[in-house]
């Protein structure tokens, strides 16, 4: 008899012979898929920094070529490639950001995921345990009140057996004296 058990998460419910390996790989599939679309939004705010920052670098540009045009061409390179530096370190403190925080995300997932199907599934098998305890218990009952029943009906038969056989002896008895003594008036 497969017994079943009831996820308290989503109540489905499943045999126990799988264990919980298939439900709580749903679990941790739609948990990482929660995860990777935090990420994407990070990454999503990340780029709309990075577009911000490439419309600022635009805009420095045209103050450059700006500047260049009126003749100041040393001071347009200067500018040009202090705010190139600038970019660079930002888009490098931006993907290191995004990066960190992708990889502390996996880690803390990871540890979350593992923590709580362990703990989920020692509960399930606790409470599994407890269920298989009353089960064996309830048929140790129940088989003790059937040997005493079959123990109370072996009695009542051999006390039957016995009445019976008292019954037939009588009878025997009226018949051998009304054969010996076919004038008498037996009675019972």
């Amino acid at each position: 008899m497969s017994q079943k058990v009831i996820c308290p998460n989503c109540n489905e419910e499943f045999p126990l012979e799988e264990g919980l390996k298939n439900h709580l790989k749903s679990y941790e599939e739609k948990i990482r898929k929660e995860e990777s679309k935090k990420s994407k939004e990070e990454t999503k705010k990340n780029k709309e920094e990075l577009q911000k920052l490439e419309k600022e670098l635009k805009t420095k540009e045209k103050q450059i070529s700006d500047a260049r045009s009126e003749g100041e061409k040393s001071a347009a390179s200067k500018l040009e490639e202090k705010h190139k530096k600038e970019l660079e370190k930002r888009d490098k403190q931006l993907n290191d950001a995004i990066n960190k925080g992708v990889k502390k995300g996996q880690t803390d997932l990871e540890n979350k995921l593992k923590n709580k199907f362990q703990s989920e599934y020692a509960d399930l098998l606790e409470e599994e345990k407890e269920k298989t305890r009353n089960v064996k218990k309830e048929k140790q009952i129940q088989d003790e009140r059937n040997l005493k029943k079959i123990a109370e009906l072996e009695s009542n038969l051999k006390q039957k057996n016995v009445e019976l056989q008292g019954e037939v002896q009588e009878e025997r008895l009226q018949d051998i004296l009304e054969d010996l003594f076919p004038e008498d008036d037996i009675e019972d």
